[in-house]
């Protein structure tokens, strides 16, 4: 994908686009829109590769900075839910904790959401001016 934003970026640099100049603020604009994009579920689905309880992921995700729970920690346990109903999380109970871990269906989404992922990243490059 990378090859491909530089293809492009050559291409508009040739064409009508070689006269566009994205002042400091455009830039800025673009990437605050881009780290809007953050998206929980990625971080909750990255985090369950092994077995964890719900407040094992409620610390790994403060431990990685996600603060969307920090305040609300009972929105954390109703993503799990979601998830888990989706089909992208299995539970098992466990001397009275509920643990959950990504399925199979969670592991196909995972990848389809980090490869979205990759493409913001380069996106951001573009938008400050690399690749």
């Amino acid at each position: 994908m990378e090859e491909q934003l530089k293809k492009l970026k050559n291409t508009m640099n040739q064409t009508v686009f070689k006269d566009v100049v994205f002042s400091e603020k455009h830039r800025s604009n673009i990437l605050a829109k881009l780290n809007e994009k953050k998206n929980p579920e990625l971080d909750v689905l990255q985090l369950l590769q092994t077995s964890k309880t719900g407040y094992e992921v409620s610390q790994a995700l403060i431990a990685r900075g996600v603060k969307n729970f920090a305040e609300n920690e009972g929105m954390l346990y109703v993503l799990l839910h979601e998830l888990e109903g989706a089909g992208y999380l299995t539970s098992t109970w466990e001397n009275g904790e509920k643990y959950y871990q990504i399925s199979t269906k969670g592991k196909k989404r995972l990848v389809l959401e980090e490869e979205q992922m990759t493409g913001t990243s380069l996106l951001k490059k573009l938008a400050e001016g690399g690749v």
